[in-house]
């Protein structure tokens, strides 16, 4: 993908990211998320790369975070676990900031089927903002 798209899709993103709370049902949209979380004014969408991950093969899960005027302090952090057999990931994610708004964790790996929830930690004015959303590796 050359420069110019790439910088053409940031700076929609930014865009997209900046609308008021009126427009926020339909922010972001710059790609097909698999899992959508809301939260306190905020709403977080996620997609795999690859777009449907495998056993215990590393993928990267793209971010992208919509908020109604509730500005982040620090970096967003990622995890996940299997309630049911009571453990977690492996590896660590290691998240990092594309552009406003938008995230990229990679190094993610689940090492078995079944059902999984992802975590995901905004630091906020108000304190840490806690999301979940599950997601079932078949």
């Amino acid at each position: 993908m050359g420069a110019r798209k790439i910088t053409l899709r940031l700076m929609a993103l930014a865009a997209a990211l900046t609308l008021p709370a009126t427009a926020m049902a339909s922010c972001p949209n710059h790609f097909m998320a698999v899992g959508e979380v809301w939260g306190d004014k905020v709403r977080l969408r996620y997609k795999f790369e690859p777009e449907t991950p495998d056993v215990s093969e590393r993928f990267v899960m793209d971010i992208a975070i919509c908020s109604d005027n509730q500005p982040f302090l620090g970096p967003l952090k990622v995890d996940a676990d299997m309630p049911e057999h009571g453990h977690g990931l492996n590896y660590r994610p290691r998240v990092s900031a594309v552009a406003a708004g938008a995230y990229k964790a990679e190094g993610l790996l689940l090492h078995m089927r079944g059902d999984w929830r992802f975590k995901f930690v905004l630091n906020t004015k108000q304190g840490p903002l806690r999301l979940e959303s599950r997601y079932r590796l078949k």
